[in-house]
């Protein structure tokens, strides 16, 4: 009799703490981070003989939670977190990659459009070289030229700010992260094997491995308590609870420069901060070639104007100053100071400006400029788009694995609930048969 009220005693507490966990699965079912769990049950024994003469037995003695398992695919895990680096790159990529096309884009920044009133007010000026009107359109669209470049080097210097502002972000991000993961692997150490404290540190390290693989993916390792250990290279990322330090800069092309203690690394083929990276080295050659062109311009103008002369017959000076698209100005001329003529005639000097804008191709530089942007754009686009499929049908995967189906809880649910109330029936009728005999004396 007292096998069977043991037996009713521990299957009540076993199918109440699988009920339990049915419930946590329910009330999980949105949480992305949550992975599925059920009660591996077993049977509980004991060992005796009914007299010494017998052999010893196995007598069942019900029934107990042995442990807490979690539905996780390892293998999908990591195309997830393959798929997530992926991801990060090209969000990363996309995302400045319109920024910079924004502003090449501005009507404000059209320096071609601004270069090409400048060449035609000078053909048109060359028809009558004395007109005054004519000659302050000239002045004026000098202006409009530095007016766009400034416009265009002012948006560059603030993303230039934006993208070491992006970078500090990051560097502080991956270090938040890593040193969460050294937390989890603390106290996976400390958690009871098989237990729903531990499948709950498990789930938060799985989440934090995907975040860190959006942002910097690792080699990753794990421990006999479950926790995970990340390196890149030979370098080591975290161990147990041990957490290197991440330090991130920009060297002189804009690229990234990565440093695990202190310690020079290459960057991963993906994720989040090689998105960064290129993004940042695009920055730069863009700004680069903006400044090239700017500079061009100050020169080829200026010297066209110093080989001029003007109608009172005192040779041209400069009309431009500064060396970037930032710093360009316009060096103040009355229009009675331009310098249109040469030893050919009154707009001899204008009729040389064709020749200055075919062999310096300044508008064809500044079209190569706008299609290579655009170009990039569209190619980081693309990537975006096809990351973003690959994630979608990875994260699917995962969740056909790991996710919670309400239906089949709600099954789950039924089925404990019968064998929970089935035990309590036993324990009841052992109750009262135990009752009943004591009541004969």
């Amino acid at each position: 009799m007292g096998d069977i009220l043991s037996i009713g005693t521990t299957g009540v507490r076993a199918y109440r703490q699988a009920l339990g966990i049915v419930s946590e699965n329910v009330a999980n079912a949105h949480n992305p981070d949550y992975i599925r769990r059920d009660a591996r049950l077993s049977e509980l024994s004991a060992i005796g003989a009914t007299s010494p003469l017998y052999h010893a037995s196995i007598n069942g003695m019900g029934v107990d939670v042995a442990g807490v398992d979690r539905s996780s695919d390892p293998f999908a895990e990591a195309q997830l977190r393959f798929a997530l680096a992926q991801s990060g790159d090209a969000k990363v990529g996309v995302d400045w990659a319109a920024r910079i096309n924004d502003a090449i884009s501005d009507p404000a920044g059209d320096v071609g459009t601004q270069l090409s009133a400048l060449f035609s007010t000078a053909t048109r000026l060359a028809a009558d070289p004395n007109s005054a009107p004519l000659r302050a359109e000239l002045i004026d669209t000098i202006g409009s030229v530095t007016q766009a470049f400034n416009t265009l080097g002012a948006h560059m210097a603030e993303y230039a700010d934006g993208m070491n502002d992006a970078v500090t972000m990051a560097q502080d991000d991956l270090n938040h992260q890593l040193g969460a993961l050294g937390d989890i692997n603390k106290q996976l150490r400390m958690a009871a094997p098989n237990s729903s404290a531990q499948a709950q540190l498990l789930d938060q390290r799985d989440a934090m491995l995907r975040q860190l693989s959006g942002q910097l993916p690792t080699q990753i390792s794990y421990g006999r308590y479950g926790e995970a250990d990340l390196m890149i290279g030979s370098q080591s990322l975290v161990s147990g609870p041990s957490v290197a330090s991440v330090s991130l800069s920009r060297v002189s092309d804009g690229a990234l420069a990565l440093f695990i203690n202190g310690q020079p690394t290459p960057l991963p083929s993906s994720g989040a901060l090689l998105g960064l990276d290129r993004a940042s080295r695009h920055l730069g050659a863009v700004n680069a070639d903006l400044n090239n062109l700017a500079a061009d311009v100050v020169q080829q103008l200026n010297a066209w104007h110093n080989a001029g002369i003007t109608t009172a017959g005192a040779p041209g000076g400069n009309v431009l100053a500064g060396t970037t698209a930032q710093s360009i100005t316009v060096v103040p001329v009355a229009p009675a100071q331009l310098a249109l003529a040469n030893a050919t005639g009154a707009n001899g000097n204008l009729l040389a400006l064709d020749s200055v804008r075919a062999s310096s191709a300044m508008e064809a530089r500044w079209t190569s400029l706008e299609h290579g942007v655009g170009l990039y754009r569209v190619r980081q686009t693309a990537q975006a788009d096809a990351a973003a499929v690959m994630t979608e049908r990875a994260q699917a995967t995962c969740d056909a694995a790991s996710g919670v189906d309400l239906d089949r809880e709600a099954a789950d649910m039924m089925r404990l609930q019968q064998a929970y109330d089935a035990n309590a029936r036993v324990l009841q009728v052992a109750r009262e048969t135990i009752q009943s005999i004591l009541n004969i004396f």
